[in-house]
């Protein structure tokens, strides 16, 4: 039994080690371009669930700058606020009202504005490392809203905020420019990456222990009991 125990361990423990982080990315680059981060106040994005698999915590969010933009892209210097849920809505019937879609609970995963504001090159992720959100793809599928908000340090300057853009069945978005109304439900959506929680790698010392125990526990097994 103690051996039927230990090997089960190691087992558990060697399936483990081959763990790590992991990330998937939604649409390809360089098949459009869209103004996500010049559409106005309000964004919203809806991904299909079956694109993920289980339970996922979700560590940062990436979006590309394209080559729409003269070579490069720049950012609104405002705040953005990200927030996620899963929803009921799908992608392709996505409502043109931003609350009929949104899941709960609400999930504050960013609140701030990118580490940088321009010369991003053509292709370039732009990354939000925001606040760990546990996505279960089986509790429905994935909705990303963004809000902008003004912010104090600067004015908004983003007439180059260009990103890539994907014809993909699989997500749609609704955007519009006006913080209070309702705006235009798009097919297609803006090419993400969603970069997943790191799953802890035990020590390799500690396997080695374990591997150690059970070779002392075989041969005590085999020993015979001298009178």
């Amino acid at each position: 039994m103690q051996i039927r125990i230990l090997l089960i361990f190691v087992a558990v423990n060697v399936l483990a080690a081959r763990s790590h982080a992991d990330e998937i990315t939604l649409g390809t680059a360089n098949t459009g371009y869209s103004n996500l981060f010049r559409a106005g106040l309000r964004f919203q994005q809806v991904y299909d669930g079956s694109l993920f698999t289980g339970t996922r915590i979700i560590d940062t969010i990436s979006f590309y700058a394209s080559t729409f933009a003269g070579g490069g892209s720049k950012i609104d210097n405002v705040v953005y606020t990200i927030t996620l849920s899963t929803t009921s809505a799908m992608p392709g019937v996505l409502s043109a009202d931003f609350a009929t879609n949104r899941g709960s609970p609400v999930h504050s995963f960013f609140s701030g504005t990118p580490m940088k504001i321009t010369g991003y090159a053509p292709g370039e992720r732009i990354e939000l490392d925001g606040l760990d959100y546990s996505y279960n793809s089986s509790a429905g599928n994935l909705l990303v809203e963004i809000v902008k908000s003004a912010n104090p340090a600067g004015p908004s300057d983003g007439d180059l905020n260009i990103l890539y853009q994907s014809s993909s069945t699989t997500m749609s978005n609704l955007s519009s420019t006006s913080e209070m109304g309702n705006g235009d439900v798009f097919n297609g959506g803006i090419v993400t990456t969603f970069k997943f929680q790191a799953v802890p790698e035990p020590s390799p010392l500690v396997t080695l222990a374990v591997v150690g125990c059970l070779g002392t526990a075989f041969r005590r097994r085999n020993t015979p009991n001298v009178c």
